[in-house]
């Protein structure tokens, strides 16, 4: 018979865990040591969320050209690269035999549509369909 061990913390990783520091902290001492740099950092930060947020809201509806990567450039106003991927999804779904013929993509040898927006140009659904 193996004897029964306790389930009791070593008294001494319990006195690490207490000395330990949050894992914020190093930013922290970062922002103190290079305030400048550091907000430099932070202000990059608010613009991704802001511009992940703004193409989030295109590919949501894309009528909202305004939000679309360049919304001066009518090429980025009615494209979007992960259509191919939508489209093989749907064709997946559909229980289609042969996802990767292009004609799904280009019938009759012109670009289709997801809903407002062209099929993308490379046709390249995705590869763990």
């Amino acid at each position: 018979m193996l004897p029964v061990q306790a389930a009791v913390p070593d008294p001494a990783s319990a006195e690490a865990e207490i000395g330990r520091a949050p894992a914020w902290a190093g930013a922290v001492s970062f922002a103190r040591r290079r305030p400048m740099l550091a907000a430099l950092w932070l202000l990059l930060l608010v613009g991704a969320c802001v511009e992940t947020a703004r193409i989030g809201s295109f590919m949501f509806n894309p009528a909202r050209k305004e939000r679309s990567l360049l919304p001066s450039d009518a090429f980025f106003a009615r494209h979007w690269c992960a259509s191919a991927y939508v489209e093989a999804d749907r064709l997946a779904t559909a229980r289609v035999p042969n996802v990767y013929d292009v004609e799904h993509y280009y019938p009759g040898g012109k670009p289709g549509h997801v809903g407002p927006l062209q099929m993308d140009e490379f046709v390249y659904p995705p590869t763990f369909l």
